[in-house]
């Protein structure tokens, strides 16, 4: 970030600032200025000498420490010199002193100086004096140094001028004992290099001596130190001296100006940087504001500010709040700005990037061109989701005159819009329904059309079956009821006349091509629709909520019927594509139509049907009815073609040796007759059947009438067999059975469509395996001796996981199973049964379940060996557990453990057994196939019974798991531990180390486990850790966590307070909770209280009376004093109008320790309100008074 017009900050620096990591390193340099004027090493060194009466030459001298400890020597008291020289009583700070110190706020104060004086510390007094500090920092002096990865303050690591003179590293005898035999600076400055601070170095150049000993360790880490150089420097190349060390360069040019300093640019922008991090909101808005007024192009500084002003929320919304012209659009997209929100990436917005989302929406909105448009078409990229619902929301409620050429401009961006809308739309679509009806002034025809495609758009969201390996399609049109209805009767039905054979054509297309897909995955075929099936006519359906996929039927139907109202000759064309589509839906229209149109005679019209061989096609059944009811006075030649379809019919149905199937064929053939009768084109034949029919069967014809387009109920899954009779049924009759229905068989009854199919057969059979173990083991028997039916094993498998199973009955399995020649086929149904082995002990014979472990290593390996078969996408959080129980993998994984578990409760004599268990879990723990970490997966959900099974082992070779040196693995064993695993305080001292690793990681463990997480850690807390352990594991958690993080945790010892009772609660807050409360709101952490941490904390307080008014106290009066970040802070909070309602005095005392903290404050609308509420519940007159008085104060009101 250009800080200034010639200074370009590292946005690193702004960074560690902005999270209280930056360390500033100063040198010599910073105190030569004036008022300071004192020396740097060469210069001391040289007076020095001069006092000894002796000639100093850098060139004989290089090393002047050696050279100080040699006038040491030979006269003395050279560290009293130096404190002399450097303790003058004219020298005082200058302003990089002052510029420096004010970098910071008091509470993450960190400067680091070689220099003797102090003048930062009579910079910082003076500050605090001002007002810009609320308390002085620590302050730390050679040879007593903090560790450099953990303090505060101010550290002289050289000493200073207040100490004792023989303290002061001077010579190369203190500088050895600092650096080498005692090595306390040294400790420091690698510590310091180790940590995550950020350094900045000021005052030092390349030929400094102190860096002969600074520069030791500088490598330690890269890319978080920094250092000022001057132009001069660099163009002698002393800049490749910093990067040998691995310091990133800050270059500032000197100055040649007589009235300025050599380096006046480099205290300037030292100075302007200290401006900006103290500017508060109102001083950012009226800098904005200045900005915004000019165009782009603005300055290099002013550029880089608006950039780094845009990590900020508050900030960034302020300036797309003044900034609404397109030339700073363009200005941010050619920034890169922009950039984040052109993807299709399903990740939401950050709060930042939906302000810019809402910046450009309004901007698009007012522009009366295409260059908005433009500039998004250049960016050659997807939109993201959330971008495109502030684009049409912006568009729909924008006031704009109606005309010509705004109508082309809306067209433009309503096709930006669609085109953009293919992966996940988060706008209402009624909003573009609305563009459409409001927005124009006249509607083009392929702009409506164009809409029509993109909202009939058919999705297919596939939903798994928990039976076999089918796949639900539940295919849906993009739109819901609500918009297609509105589409239809606001924009399509009011230009039928203009769009009826366009819209039969687009949805006739899109019908056809669903269907295909569908017919495709053997989802639908010639006989089977997914729209057809759910829909008695074509006709209007009267049901009480309609679904989407009628309604565009509907829109098909209306847009015929308007056609065949109007004789439009194009129909025959549509009516043509139907009869041709094989395609149940399309089929049934064409006969609608047929019905309807007075183009066909009676004749044609039943002959239709006959020379389609739709007489007897059950999907048909209403639309066959309709017409054969209705077509009276047919030809006899007509009649006798009927006559001769019906005897064929009842010679097919003859033949049959099915009972029950011939019952349901004569049904048909009866109906059909009847409805022959009904239109007067009765025969002897038909009238001679109908008498034999229903003497034989004893139908009658039904006294219910039709009532075309009442929607049919449901499909119901049954089976041609009662329980009872597949009990009885020899196998091989079962398989046959099977094979017959393989393809459903579709019965629509007056109430419901009947299926008739291997679904409901299958699901027979897994029943009468669950409660009769004498078929289940003949079926496994019968199964293991004949060809694959995985159909039936599956089913057999499902049962058998249900079914209650005693020790000779697992004999029998386990027996089985290891016997089996299909063992690769049906490795998923072994690994189903054996994980259905019991906890408690069974008394199985040893060789027995030898054989068991066997088959599931066997399985297991097979598994590992033929991962190609696994198809899994890839989520960005992915739910390890969830992968694990529905994978064989994981299945075999927890049938070991469950036998080992077993084998240790009843001390099984078998040590081999358990060796060979043991030694298999460590082979899936360091395993790397998909298998592998699925079994991995399941054993640290197991932890606590492997804890009891064998301690030792398991934190040599379990616990290891959750280390995060190996991501995937990790986040495998997060997932099963946090998912299933019950931990106690054992395990958790177990994997402490690996606790605070996941704290850093706790983004990639899926949003399911988190809170789980989060209450682990307040248990560590409360119940593992005590003392100074405690005190700084939740320093770390604090600082390492993130917010949603903190959050939880926070919420998780509130909770556990309430669960301990009172008693136990007033005893944590007094053990830990009390000090951890205050020292966070002082500012003692790496992070100050959120306000979600704090009103969640109050909340946990207000649940014990006695803590409430201390510890919410705390919080008050600290937070109030952190600066305009936290102006909103108590306000919102007071916001819950329920706390305040129970606590009215409460609450005023609250926000008037507050408002007291404050120097001026900026409140919303909101707040202001809430303030208001505060003073009015008020009951304490005084403190009424006292809090009118701050409002007065802080012209938050002017009462």
């Amino acid at each position: 970030m250009y800080i200034t017009r010639h200074v370009n900050i590292p946005d690193e620096i702004l960074r560690a600032r902005e999270d209280g990591k930056l360390v500033v390193f100063a040198g010599a340099g910073v105190s030569m200025g004036p008022p300071s004027c004192l020396p740097n090493f060469p210069q001391l060194v040289k007076q020095i000498a001069e006092q000894c009466a002796e000639v100093f030459n850098e060139r004989k001298h290089p090393a002047f420490d050696e050279y100080l400890g040699e006038l040491d020597i030979k006269y003395g008291k050279v560290n009293e010199r130096v404190r002399a020289i450097i303790g003058r009583p004219d020298s005082s700070p200058n302003i990089l002193h002052r510029d420096i110190s004010q970098l910071f706020t008091a509470d993450n104060l960190r400067i680091v100086t070689t220099n003797f004086d102090r003048h930062f510390s009579t910079a910082i007094e003076k500050l605090k004096a001002e007002g810009h500090f609320d308390m002085l920092p620590n302050e730390f002096s050679a040879p007593a140094l903090p560790r450099g990865n953990k303090f505060k303050g101010v550290v002289y690591l050289h000493g200073n001028i207040a100490q004792d003179a023989e303290e002061l590293i001077v010579t190369d005898t203190d500088f050895g004992r600092a650096y080498l035999s005692e090595g306390w600076a040294s400790d420091f400055v690698r510590t310091l290099y180790g940590s995550d601070y950020t350094i900045l170095f000021i005052g030092y150049s390349h030929s400094d001596p102190m860096l002969k000993y600074l520069a030791r360790g500088l490598r330690i880490r890269k890319n978080n130190k920094f250092s000022f150089v001057s132009g001069k420097e660099i163009r002698k190349g002393k800049d490749a001296f910093w990067s040998s060390l691995g310091v990133g360069v800050i270059s500032f040019p000197t100055s040649k100006k007589k009235n300025k300093g050599e380096f006046f640019r480099l205290e300037e922008a030292v100075s302007e940087l200290a401006r900006q991090f103290n500017m508060g909101f109102l001083d950012h808005t009226n800098r904005i504001q200045s900005i915004a007024k000019a165009k782009p192009p603005i300055r290099n500084e002013e550029s880089d500010y608006i950039q780094y002003i845009l990590t900020r929320v508050d900030l960034a919304k302020q300036f797309c709040s003044e900034a609404l012209s397109y030339d700073w659009l363009e200005w941010a997209s050619i920034n890169g700005i922009l950039d984040s929100l052109f993807s299709s990436k399903s990740t939401e917005l950050t709060e930042i990037e939906r302000a810019l989302s809402n910046w450009l929406a309004e901007i698009a909105s007012q522009d009366t061109s295409l260059k908005t448009i433009k500039l998004i078409a250049s960016q050659r990229k997807d939109i993201h989701p959330e971008v495109v619902y502030y684009l049409v929301r912006a568009l729909v409620h924008k006031e704009m005159p109606k005309n010509a050429e705004n109508d082309c401009i809306l067209s433009e961006w309503l096709m930006l819009i669609l085109d953009n809308s293919r992966s996940r739309i988060v706008y209402p679509l009624e909003w573009v329904i609305d563009m459409l009806e409001k927005k124009f002034s006249a509607l083009n025809k392929s702009l409506v059309l164009t809409v029509a495609d993109f909202l009939f758009r058919f999705v297919d969201n596939r939903q798994s079956s928990v039976f076999e390996n089918l796949v639900l399609h539940d295919v849906k049109p993009l739109a819901d009821e609500n918009t297609i209805k509105e589409f239809w009767q606001r924009i399509l039905k009011p230009r039928l006349a203009e769009l009826s054979g366009d819209l039969l054509e687009l949805l006739t297309h899109k019908f056809v091509s669903i269907f295909k897909k569908l017919k495709a995955t053997g989802s639908a075929d010639e006989n089977w629709d997914h729209f057809s099936v759910m829909r008695s006519s074509i006709e209007k359906q009267e049901s009480v909520r309609e679904e989407s996929i009628d309604l565009l039927i509907d829109i098909l139907r209306e847009a015929i019927d308007f056609q065949i109202m109007d004789s439009d000759s194009d129909r025959l064309l549509h009516y043509n594509n139907w009869k041709h589509s094989k395609m149940p839906l399309l089929e049934r229209l064409f006969l609608y139509c047929v019905k309807k149109d007075d183009y066909y005679s009676n004749d044609e019209k039943v002959n239709i049907i006959l020379k389609s061989d739709w007489l007897f096609k059950s999907f048909l059944e209403v639309e066959v009815q309709a017409i054969l009811t209705e077509s009276s006075e047919l030809s006899h030649n007509t009649v006798l073609s009927l006559e001769a379809c019906f005897a064929d019919k009842e010679k097919e149905i003859r033949a049959l040796d099915d009972g029950e199937k011939k019952r349901v064929f004569y049904r048909e053939l009866y109906n059909r007759l009847l409805w022959t009768k009904e239109s007067k084109n009765s025969t002897d034949y038909v009238n001679n059947t109908v008498t034999r029919i229903e003497e034989q069967y004893g139908f009658k014809p039904s006294t219910e009438v039709l009532k075309r387009g009442v929607r049919s109920y449901p499909v119901t899954f049954v089976s041609p067999k009662s329980v009872d009779e597949l009990r009885r049924m020899p196998f091989p009759e079962l398989i046959e059975l099977m094979n017959r229905f393989a393809a459903p068989v579709h019965k629509q009854e007056e109430d419901r469509v009947l299926e008739y199919s291997n679904y409901a057969i299958l699901n027979q059979v897994t029943e009468i395996v669950s409660t009769d173990w004498k078929y289940a083991e003949s079926l496994l028997e019968y199964l293991n001796q004949s060809e694959l039916n995985k159909s039936l094993w599956h089913a057999l498998s499902y049962g058998l996981t249900k079914a209650k199973k005693e020790s000779v009955h697992w004999d029998s399995v386990i027996e089985q199973l290891s016997s089996t020649r299909d063992k690769d086929e049906i490795i998923a149904e072994i690994a189903m049964i054996l994980e259905s082995f019991p906890r408690e002990d069974l008394t199985i014979s040893s060789s027995l379940l030898q054989k068991g472990i066997d088959l599931a290593i066997y399985c297991f390996k097979r598994l590992r060996n033929n991962e190609k078969s696994v198809l899994l996408t890839e989520e960005k959080k992915p739910e390890w557990l969830m992968r694990a129980i529905n994978q064989p993998s994981g299945r075999l994984a927890m049938f070991m453990i469950i036998v080992l578990y077993n084998a240790v409760k009843s001390n099984y004599k078998d040590k081999e057994l358990r060796y060979k268990i043991i030694e298999f879990l460590e082979l899936i723990l360091s395993g790397k196939t998909f298998s592998d970490g699925i079994g991995r997966t399941i054993i640290a959900s197991q932890l606590h019974v492997l804890f009891y099974i064998d301690q030792d082992w398991c934190k040599r070779k379990v616990v290891t798991a959750f280390d995060w040196n190996k991501p995937k693995r990790a986040l495998q064993a997060w997932c099963g531990f946090l998912g299933w695993c019950n931990y106690n305080i054992p395990i958790l001292g177990g994997i402490l180390k690996y606790i605070k690793q996941t704290i850093e990681k706790i983004d990639l463990i899926n949003e399911r486990y988190t809170p789980r997480f989060y209450a682990l850690l307040s248990d560590v807390l409360f119940f593992l850790l005590d003392g100074e352990d405690r005190n700084s594991f939740l320093r770390f958690v604090i600082a390492a966590g993130n917010q949603a993080l903190l959050e939880g945790v926070h919420r998780s010892i509130k909770a556990r307070m309430k669960d301990l009772g009172e008693e136990k609660a007033l005893e944590a807050w007094s053990n830990w909770i009390r000090e951890y409360v205050r020292d966070r709101a002082n500012g003692e952490y790496a992070k100050n209280f959120s306000f979600e941490e704090a009103s969640i904390t109050i909340d946990m307080l207000s649940e014990h009376k006695d803590l409430f008014i201390e510890g919410a106290g705390y919080l008050a009066e600290a937070l109030g004093t952190k600066g305009n970040q936290d102006n909103w802070w108590m306000p919102k909070f007071l916001n819950n109008n329920e706390l305040c309602e129970k606590n009215a005095d409460l609450c005023a005392e609250l926000l008037s320790k507050w408002l007291k903290t404050k120097k001026q404050v900026y409140l919303t609308q909101n707040c202001r309100a809430s303030v208001d509420s505060v003073i009015e519940r008020c009951k304490d007159e005084g403190l009424k008074r006292s809090l009118i008085e701050e409002c007065i104060r802080l012209r938050i009101r002017d009462y």
